[in-house]
């Protein structure tokens, strides 16, 4: 058995061969998100040189035939692996008995197993490092340093990890393996040697000679003044330091200490994620991402424009504005800015203790005080009522994970409040903006070691400020004055059916009204309307029927939630306490269950005697689910069927479980669309498939034409069929014994 999963994975390696192969000729991508643990540098590996620097086309041959190479060894290998074991198999069977070959198989499993598992586990782990190996700079004056650091132990499974970053000035390539017992990463880092430098190491090697200058001259050149870097002590100048200095546009006074780093820091040295510590204390974040084939290194959201700057005992990263440390917390940001008293006001016990909080970084879209001041009146009331709705809303301002200005165009945000806003880039009288949901951004990354803060100049999602009344006044006027007699105060949810429909018989105001909560239909269960009507309410899933194909032609897809059998149009509506859902047609909720709707009707008295003769009743009583019923007329049965069934519990029993299904049909699920191939079967209590044919007007079940379609109760969905289910001889699913018929 062992073998024969081992032969069906190997097409898994040669595809990651492939993979490997066809990497060779992009040196654009190089995806990683590795944050190598603490660095230890071991040595310089080497000085390559290639004295006949092979053209593009000439290396991607060279590099095939190492992998070709590479590959066939490691089949070898893995045949070797499987033939061990079945070796091993088969020659301790022949040696000892049946009983036996039980101890010994289980003895030898421990061990083998063991052993196997490490071998297959080794064979991936060299291939998925073949383009780890093969992946190197070629030319003159390339010099290699490999950082190495220990793992701990994690208790953990096997993993093992290569992935290679493009640099400008380098490549960086990180092999991580990680076992139980602990582990080791190890960093390789390909660079222009002393001396040498280059403008893209990949596409040009090595080839700019450059003289090491003083860091005066050095300073001198990127136009700084003495006075921007003379307040290093001596000590500071006897040791190798790191500046981050912004573009030079004007003098400064001196480069301060928070800005400088100890030791040679260069951008490939960092990792996405990494901190840094200024000689002042001051916290850095580092963050580093692709833009086309390079990496780009941000620090503390400020862009590093030309990185890796060599002088003497220093070395320059040069970024587009002036670099400021982290704050400790976002919510010191906030506390500590007058701008910003009555956003802080509307913070809570919860959203203070986030902000405070190092477990996890946020991003925060604050308002000034000045920008709330010009806002309409309805939100300067709330602001004087110590928030109301104003006070949740704030959840909106708030996204987990930290974003800086040139990160956010095109994202879609999700809140802390599950609200989503687009950012997007604005040009307007030739000036270009970014935009949040409905707000502008006009000041941007304030960091702090927890997140990023943003001055925005409205509220991402003012709508939500309105009430459920301004909103419909717009949007459905004859809806509101069809609930003008309904008292509703508090939390409520609200489906608004289409508009004509708002005379029909089968349109009740209070069925489209539930009070006390603002309902999510991403959670599905059952609610209780304006008068106690209950109705069913969520996600339509296809959790029992085993055979279902629906593929559209043109028709406007089935919706993701719906009410009862009424589907939702589109994203809701939340505004003030309220939730409103546009419906295409009104809401039935019932007040009856299945067996009190059975009752009341006297054409389907046979076949409610036939639940209670069977015992089914009790089950449906005790029916968590929303079940489907085809229930056939009193007409349907002759006296002597009904007689023969009604006598024998057994044979009443799966009668009645043939026309019952374990989920919710509504008619859009049964009935074909004409643009659209439909191909579905619905599976009764008896494991039997039903199948559904027709349109809205004309539905039939397994050929049994539909009287009365979707009758929405509190518990069930009916339909009243004309009636019986033909005879089935091989009906169930997967299961070709006879079935009890009539």
């Amino acid at each position: 058995m062992r073998s024969i999963v081992l032969l069906l994975l190997f097409p898994g390696l040669l595809f990651a061969q492939l993979g490997a192969f066809y990497s060779l000729f992009d040196d654009a991508d190089y995806p990683s998100d590795e944050q190598p643990r603490s660095r230890v540098v071991s040595r310089v590996v080497s000085s390559q040189k290639d004295p006949d620097y092979l053209d593009r086309q000439q290396r991607i041959v060279t590099d095939l035939g190492k992998i070709v190479g590479q590959t066939n060894d490691l089949f070898s290998k893995l045949m070797g692996v499987i033939k061990d074991e079945a070796t091993a198999e088969v020659s301790d069977q022949a040696k000892v008995s049946d009983d036996s070959v039980k101890d010994s198989n289980r003895e030898r499993g421990s061990n083998t197993g063991s052993s196997t598992v490490n071998r297959v586990f080794n064979l991936f782990d060299t291939i998925s490092s073949i383009p780890f190996r093969n992946r190197r700079v070629s030319g003159d004056h390339v010099c290699v340093r490999e950082i190495t650091s220990r793992l701990t132990a994690t208790g953990g499974r096997r993993s093992s990890e290569h992935s290679c970053q493009r640099f400008r000035k380098a490549q960086k390539c990180v092999e991580r393996r990680e076992t139980p017992s602990g582990g080791q990463e190890t960093a390789r880092l390909e660079e222009c040697c002393a001396g040498w430098d280059t403008e893209d190491i990949l596409s040009n090697g090595c080839t700019k000679r450059v003289e090491m200058a003083s860091l005066e001259d050095r300073m001198r050149q990127l136009n700084y003044e003495r006075s921007d870097y003379a307040g290093l002590g001596m000590e500071e100048k006897r040791n190798a330091v790191t500046y981050l200095l912004p573009k030079r546009t004007a003098n400064m006074a001196r480069a301060p200490k928070a800005v400088i780093l100890r030791g040679i820091q260069k951008d490939y040295d960092w990792s996405n994620g990494d901190e840094l510590e200024s000689m002042d204390k001051g916290k850095y974040h580092v963050e580093q991402y692709n833009e086309g084939s390079q990496v780009i290194t941000q620090i503390n959201c400020a862009k590093l424009l030309r990185p890796n700057i060599e002088a003497d005992g220093a070395i320059v990263h040069m970024t587009d504005v002036e670099l400021h440390p982290a704050e400790h917390t976002l919510l010191k940001i906030l506390e500590g800015d007058a701008r910003f008293k009555q956003f802080n006001g509307l913070l809570n016990d919860d959203t203070r203790e986030l902000l405070s909080s190092p477990e996890k970084k946020y991003t925060v879209f604050a308002i000034r005080d000045e920008d709330f001041d010009k806002m309409s009146d309805s939100v300067k009331e709330q602001l004087k009522l110590k928030g109301g709705c104003l006070k949740e809303l704030v959840y909106s301002h708030i996204v987990e994970g930290s974003y800086c200005r040139n990160s956010l165009p095109n994202q879609f945000l999700v809140s802390l409040d599950g609200a989503s806003h687009k950012a997007q880039e604005w040009a307007k009288n030739g000036t270009s903006y970014l935009r949040i949901g409905d707000a502008r951004l006009v000041e941007g990354d304030y960091v702090a070691e927890n997140g990023v803060l943003h001055v925005v100049d409205d509220l991402l999602d003012g709508e939500r400020l309105l009430t459920w009344r301004d909103h419909l006044k717009v949007r459905a006027p004859e809806f509101v004055n069809a609930l003008s007699d309904l008292p509703i105060d508090g939390p409520v949810t609200i489906f608004v059916p289409p508009t004509e429909s708002l005379n029909s018989s089968k349109f009740d105001p209070k069925s489209s009204i539930i009070t006390g909560k603002t309902l999510d239909l991403s959670e599905s269960g059952i609610a209780s309307v304006h008068d106690g009507k209950k109705v069913f309410y969520g996600k339509p899933t296809r959790h029992v029927s085993p055979i279902s194909m629906r593929i559209s032609l043109g028709h406007s897809p089935r919706s993701s939630f719906r009410v009862g059998c009424s589907e939702v149009l589109h994203a809701p509506i939340h505004s003030c306490n309220a939730a409103i859902y546009f419906v295409n047609k009104p809401i039935q909720a019932s007040s009856q269950s299945l067996l009190e709707y059975l009752s009341g009707r006297k054409d389907l008295s046979k076949f409610l005697e036939l639940i209670e003769r069977s015992g089914t009743d009790t089950l449906l009583r005790g029916h968590k689910s929303i079940l489907t019923i085809f229930a056939p007329t009193n007409d349907a049965f002759s006296n002597n069927e009904f007689r023969r069934l009604s006598a024998n519990t057994t044979l009443s029993a799966h009668f009645v479980k043939r026309y019952m299904v374990d989920e919710p049909l509504c008619r859009s699920d049964l009935a074909h669309d004409p643009s659209e191939i439909k191909v579905e079967m619905y599976e009764n209590l008896e494991g039997e498939g039903l199948t559904a044919e027709g349109d809205d007007d004309h539905l039939s079940i397994d050929g049994i034409a539909v009287l009365e379609p979707e009758i929405v109760l509190s518990d069930a969905i009916v339909y009243i069929l004309e009636g019986h289910f033909r005879r089935k001889t091989d009906g169930r699913l997967g299961d070709s014994r006879r079935v009890v018929s009539h």
